[in-house]
């Protein structure tokens, strides 16, 4: 979190150093996701808007079990995001003091708020029903908030120690084992999306392409009962498969389809930088293909060796701005913030995707600001706080300007910078 965050964190962190009297797992898991604002493991969504996209695919949000043992009930992706966003909205109303008092009660809202848990929760249930949501943001998030609570999953311990058997098979140079206990697991809990892409995925390590070219078809192609996250990471295989085939046509396909679903940032860009790498015309472009594809789909490409190759191409082609940000990306610490800096400074210069600008402006305000350059994170704010750009982008923009004033002043400002977009812009 930023230097507001960070002043929050210093309260929370003073109390739990000395444990409070009452303890409340929700109120400790929300107190980190409300300073870590927005999330930042979920870069497209505020946990505001994440809690909204749950509501609107039907998922119930009783705040009253997450502050009590009912906590654990929750898979950890809801119940953090949810206490998280209830404790933000606290926060935000009433301010860090009594934010600090309720922690140390472990929950006593009554005492400090003068207003029941409903009372309160009904007031936060109106900025929920206020928050605007990006197009397709249910979809973005629905695999995230689909996976049960670790006692609700079926053998979860049994599907665990599965899993470790079949890291010993394959550490042990035998895949077609492994391949046998993945498909037990697959038996156990039969439909599950996730252990049938791992089970795929050992059958192309084993050599058996066509099974696994029908695991990855059914999955990517099943519009109806899986999630479009799920089903791009199946289409991703298939292209690795189709390119290893020579199957360019087939893989280009599969790449556009993937472009038009509703995606998280994270696949889409990573759809769209294949898509170009795989139709670049440019001397670039067989170095980048490297990048992404071995002539062996079961081997990734060294990560040295595809440091070497974005050189290559960012030589071949200085203009290319993908290539510059493909090479910032895998500098990125190794130890040279100043290197990656340039890297991104010059794939800015160049043509790129607003989501491709969007992510390399984020990795320049962090390699800047770890290389001293203040003014380069500003020229990377400068685009992360564009009034055309989301809201989780537009809140880190003016996170990072919050740090590089607490760098430069000893002190965070009068209100931070982010603390109300609408009065920022």
């Amino acid at each position: 979190a930023g230097s507001f965050g960070d002043s929050l964190f210093h309260v929370s962190a003073r109390t739990v150093l000395g444990l409070p009297l009452f303890f409340n797992v929700g109120m400790i898991e929300g107190i980190a996701v409300a300073s870590d604002w927005p999330d930042h493991f979920n870069k497209a969504l505020t946990p505001h808007q994440s809690v909204k996209a749950m509501q609107l695919m039907g998922m119930k949000v009783p705040v009253d079990k997450l502050f009590s043992t009912g906590f654990m009930s929750f898979s950890a992706a809801r119940g953090y995001t949810i206490a998280g966003s209830y404790l933000r909205f606290l926060l935000d109303r009433y301010g860090i003091a009594r934010l600090q008092k309720l922690y140390q009660s472990g929950g006593d809202f009554r005492a400090i708020y003068g207003r029941t848990l409903a009372e309160l929760s009904a007031q936060w249930q109106e900025v929920i029903e206020n928050t605007e949501l990006p197009e397709g943001a249910e979809e973005v998030v629905r695999e995230r908030f689909r996976r049960p609570a670790l006692f609700s999953r079926p053998c979860p311990h049994a599907v665990a120690r599965s899993q470790v058997e079949i890291a010993e098979k394959l550490a042990e140079g035998s895949p077609e084992q492994a391949v046998s206990l993945a498909r037990e697991v697959c038996a156990d809990v039969p439909g599950e999306p996730r252990h049938l892409l791992s089970l795929a995925t050992l059958l192309v390590h084993s050599g058996q392409h066509g099974e696994a070219a029908e695991i990855y078809q059914s999955i990517g192609m099943n519009e109806e009962n899986i999630s479009s996250s799920l089903r791009a990471r199946a289409l991703f295989e298939l292209v690795r498969l189709h390119i290893a085939e020579g199957k360019r046509s087939e893989a280009e396909a599969l790449l556009r389809l993937i472009v038009d679903m509703p995606l998280s940032d994270n696949l889409l860009r990573q759809g769209q930088v294949m898509l170009r790498v795989l139709t670049h015309p440019g001397p670039a472009a067989r170095p980048l293909q490297e990048i992404f594809w071995n002539r062996d789909p079961a081997k990734s490409v060294d990560r040295l060796v595809v440091v070497g190759l974005a050189s290559e191409a960012a030589a071949a082609e200085p203009k290319l701005g993908l290539a510059h940000y493909l090479l910032g990306r895998q500098l990125r610490g190794r130890g040279n913030p100043d290197a990656t800096r340039r890297a991104f400074l010059r794939a800015l210069s160049g043509e790129l995707s607003p989501l491709v600008e969007r992510e390399a402006a984020r990795l320049l305000a962090e390699s800047s600001y770890l290389a001293g350059r203040f003014q380069d994170v500003e020229r990377a704010c400068a685009i992360l706080t564009r009034s055309t750009q989301p809201e989780v982008a537009r809140l880190l923009g003016y996170d990072w300007l919050e740090r590089i004033h607490w760098k430069t002043h000893g002190q965070v400002p009068d209100k931070p910078l982010g603390w109300r977009l609408g009065q920022t812009q």
